[in-house]
C-alpha cells in the first residue's frame, strides 16, 4: 500500500495521447512523490503503460469509443 494518496487519472483512448500523457504522469509524481498513480485505460495501452514508472497499476476500460454499453457501465 502507498505511503500517500492514490491518485486515479482516465487516460486517453489514443496512442499518441498516451504517449504524451506521460508528461502529467511525471509532473504528478513530481508534485506528489509519495502518491500511487493508477491508470484507467484501454487494455491494449497495457505494454505502454508498463513503461511508466511512474504507473503503480492500469485498470482496463473494455468499452470502445462512442458505443454507449449502458449494460456495461
Amino acid at each position: 500500500m502507498a505511503e500517500g494518496p492514490t491518485i486515479l487519472v482516465i487516460g486517453p483512448r489514443w496512442v499518441g495521447d498516451m504517449v504524451m500523457a506521460q508528461c502529467l504522469f511525471a509532473a504528478l509524481k513530481e508534485k506528489h512523490p509519495h502518491a500511487a498513480i493508477d491508470v484507467l485505460a484501454p487494455a491494449w495501452a497495457a505494454p505502454l503503460v508498463k513503461r511508466m514508472p511512474e504507473i503503480r497499476s492500469q485498470i482496463d476500460f473494455p468499452l470502445m469509443p462512442g458505443a454507449l454499453e449502458f449494460r456495461s457501465r
